[in-house]
């Protein structure tokens, strides 16, 4: 997956699991217009991440075990002479944040 489309992923993903609205893994995938396979390895990268997602039989639908969601997003910084000779050019170098907030 290309970046962006990888970040818009997660972040559809992080959004349905909050809402408790992604249903069973079939349809989960399905509302991220994704594969199976796909959605249980980002699922798998995530926990390697220590992002606890659970499924719950019950409700049938993904959560955050730890009452806790996760935000992944870019930023843009501009960046001085040595960075950018750090970086080999550049103007603009892009961070990918990955973090958890408290609990909601």
């Amino acid at each position: 997956m290309k970046l962006l489309h990888l970040v818009n992923k997660l972040d559809a993903l992080s959004q349905l699991i909050a809402m408790r609205a992604t249903g069973t893994p079939e349809e989960f995938a399905r509302k991220l217009q994704i594969s199976k396979s796909t959605l249980f390895r980002l699922l798998n990268e995530l926990k390697e991440l220590g992002v606890d997602i659970v499924y719950n039989s019950t409700c049938r639908c993904y959560e955050f075990k730890s009452g806790k969601r996760f935000y992944i997003g870019i930023l843009s910084e501009k960046l001085d002479k040595e960075d950018m000779n750090e970086t080999k050019g550049g103007k603009n170098f892009f961070t990918v944040s990955f973090f958890e907030t408290g609990e909601f």
